[in-house]
Protein backbone atom coordinates (compact mmCIF):
# COMPACT_ATOMS: atom_id res chain seq x y z
CA UNK A 1 0.00 0.00 0.00
CA UNK A 2 2.75 2.45 0.65
CA UNK A 3 3.32 5.66 2.69
CA UNK A 4 0.63 8.53 2.48
CA UNK A 5 2.39 11.50 0.60
CA UNK A 6 2.98 14.49 2.97
CA UNK A 7 0.95 17.49 2.49
CA UNK A 8 2.43 20.42 1.41
CA UNK A 9 1.72 22.26 4.16
CA UNK A 10 3.29 19.82 6.60
CA UNK A 11 6.58 20.22 4.28
CA UNK A 12 6.44 24.01 4.40
CA UNK A 13 5.90 23.52 8.39
CA UNK A 14 9.45 21.29 8.17
CA UNK A 15 11.75 22.54 5.90
CA UNK A 16 14.02 26.19 7.20
CA UNK A 17 14.98 26.46 3.64
CA UNK A 18 11.96 25.71 1.41
CA UNK A 19 12.83 22.82 -0.13
CA UNK A 20 11.94 19.22 0.03
CA UNK A 21 14.06 16.27 1.55
CA UNK A 22 14.77 15.95 -1.92
CA UNK A 23 16.28 19.36 -2.42
CA UNK A 24 13.34 20.05 -4.72
CA UNK A 25 12.16 23.47 -4.24
CA UNK A 26 8.33 23.48 -2.37
CA UNK A 27 5.81 24.95 -4.43
CA UNK A 28 4.57 28.33 -2.90
CA UNK A 29 1.55 28.23 -1.64
CA UNK A 30 -0.66 30.99 -2.30
CA UNK A 31 -3.68 32.16 0.31
CA UNK A 32 -6.73 33.52 -1.30
CA UNK A 33 -8.41 36.90 0.37
CA UNK A 34 -12.13 36.95 -0.01
CA UNK A 35 -13.45 39.88 -2.41
CA UNK A 36 -15.20 42.04 -0.21
CA UNK A 37 -16.02 44.32 -3.01
CA UNK A 38 -19.43 45.16 -2.96
CA UNK A 39 -20.67 45.01 -6.20
CA UNK A 40 -23.32 47.89 -8.17
CA UNK A 41 -26.86 46.67 -7.93
CA UNK A 42 -28.85 46.78 -11.42
CA UNK A 43 -31.47 48.76 -10.36
CA UNK A 44 -31.01 51.59 -7.54
CA UNK A 45 -31.72 50.26 -4.05
CA UNK A 46 -32.57 52.48 -0.83
CA UNK A 47 -33.65 52.51 2.73
CA UNK A 48 -33.46 48.45 3.85
CA UNK A 49 -32.69 47.33 0.49
CA UNK A 50 -29.70 49.06 0.12
CA UNK A 51 -28.55 48.51 3.49
CA UNK A 52 -29.17 44.11 2.79
CA UNK A 53 -27.35 44.19 -0.23
CA UNK A 54 -24.37 45.56 1.31
CA UNK A 55 -24.44 43.50 4.58
CA UNK A 56 -25.09 40.02 2.44
CA UNK A 57 -22.02 41.02 0.16
CA UNK A 58 -19.64 41.85 2.91
CA UNK A 59 -20.86 39.10 5.02
CA UNK A 60 -20.44 36.33 2.36
CA UNK A 61 -17.09 36.57 1.52
CA UNK A 62 -17.42 32.98 -0.15
CA UNK A 63 -20.51 34.12 -2.71
CA UNK A 64 -19.22 34.17 -6.56
CA UNK A 65 -20.56 37.66 -8.30
CA UNK A 66 -21.34 36.24 -11.73
CA UNK A 67 -23.12 32.97 -10.48
CA UNK A 68 -25.16 34.37 -6.94
CA UNK A 69 -25.82 38.16 -7.96
CA UNK A 70 -29.35 36.77 -8.67
CA UNK A 71 -29.76 35.32 -5.42
CA UNK A 72 -28.59 38.88 -3.24
CA UNK A 73 -30.96 40.88 -5.98
CA UNK A 74 -33.93 38.75 -4.69
CA UNK A 75 -33.20 39.71 -1.14
CA UNK A 76 -32.93 43.54 -1.85
CA UNK A 77 -35.85 43.77 -4.17
CA UNK A 78 -37.88 41.47 -1.72
CA UNK A 79 -36.89 44.10 1.29
CA UNK A 80 -37.90 47.14 -1.16
CA UNK A 81 -41.36 45.33 -1.85
CA UNK A 82 -41.91 44.55 1.91
CA UNK A 83 -41.51 48.19 2.71
CA UNK A 84 -44.01 49.82 0.37
CA UNK A 85 -46.58 47.15 1.52
CA UNK A 86 -45.70 47.80 4.88
CA UNK A 87 -46.30 51.40 4.26
CA UNK A 88 -49.48 50.73 2.26
CA UNK A 89 -50.82 48.77 5.28
CA UNK A 90 -49.85 51.69 7.75
CA UNK A 91 -51.84 54.02 5.24
CA UNK A 92 -55.20 51.40 4.64
CA UNK A 93 -54.62 49.58 8.48
CA UNK A 94 -54.59 45.80 9.33
CA UNK A 95 -57.99 45.35 8.02
CA UNK A 96 -60.05 46.04 5.33
CA UNK A 97 -63.63 45.94 3.78
CA UNK A 98 -63.67 42.57 1.19
CA UNK A 99 -65.80 43.03 -1.68
CA UNK A 100 -68.45 41.57 0.13
CA UNK A 101 -68.53 44.30 2.56
CA UNK A 102 -67.00 42.03 5.22
CA UNK A 103 -63.82 42.54 7.33
CA UNK A 104 -60.66 40.93 6.10
CA UNK A 105 -56.87 41.17 6.74
CA UNK A 106 -55.45 43.26 4.63
CA UNK A 107 -54.44 41.47 1.35
CA UNK A 108 -50.84 42.49 1.10
CA UNK A 109 -49.82 40.95 4.70
CA UNK A 110 -50.29 37.97 2.87
CA UNK A 111 -47.56 39.28 0.40
CA UNK A 112 -45.26 40.65 3.18
CA UNK A 113 -44.89 37.41 4.69
CA UNK A 114 -44.51 36.00 1.04
CA UNK A 115 -41.45 37.90 0.67
CA UNK A 116 -40.15 37.30 3.69
CA UNK A 117 -40.29 33.71 2.96
CA UNK A 118 -38.42 34.61 -0.42
CA UNK A 119 -35.20 36.44 2.27
CA UNK A 120 -35.52 33.34 4.12
CA UNK A 121 -35.07 30.93 1.27
CA UNK A 122 -32.31 32.90 -0.70
CA UNK A 123 -30.68 33.30 2.74
CA UNK A 124 -30.64 29.49 3.70
CA UNK A 125 -29.06 28.89 -0.09
CA UNK A 126 -26.48 31.44 0.32
CA UNK A 127 -25.44 29.65 3.37
CA UNK A 128 -27.13 31.84 6.45
CA UNK A 129 -29.98 29.97 8.03
CA UNK A 130 -29.36 27.50 11.41
CA UNK A 131 -28.75 24.52 9.70
CA UNK A 132 -26.31 25.75 7.13
CA UNK A 133 -24.13 27.22 9.70
CA UNK A 134 -24.60 23.98 11.36
CA UNK A 135 -23.29 21.90 8.42
CA UNK A 136 -20.61 24.09 7.58
CA UNK A 137 -19.54 23.41 11.30
CA UNK A 138 -19.90 19.67 11.12
CA UNK A 139 -17.68 19.49 7.55
CA UNK A 140 -15.28 21.66 9.49
CA UNK A 141 -15.00 19.24 11.81
CA UNK A 142 -14.44 16.42 9.84
CA UNK A 143 -12.09 18.16 7.83
CA UNK A 144 -10.00 19.33 11.07
CA UNK A 145 -9.99 15.66 12.24
CA UNK A 146 -8.81 14.93 8.77
CA UNK A 147 -5.70 17.06 8.89
CA UNK A 148 -4.75 15.88 12.40
CA UNK A 149 -5.04 12.23 11.51
CA UNK A 150 -2.38 13.08 8.54
CA UNK A 151 -0.09 15.40 10.53
CA UNK A 152 -0.37 12.36 13.66
CA UNK A 153 0.50 10.00 10.75
CA UNK A 154 3.62 11.82 9.20
CA UNK A 155 5.29 12.34 12.42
Amino acid sequence: MGRRKTPLEVMATRSPDGKTPGHRYLPVLVKVRPDTNVPEPVTPLAGRAAEEWEKVWEACYWLKRDQDYHWVEMIARAYRDIEVFRARVEQDGLVVTGYANQVVAHPLIAEIRKCEATIQKCLSILGFSPTDRARLAITEAKARNELQKMLDDSV
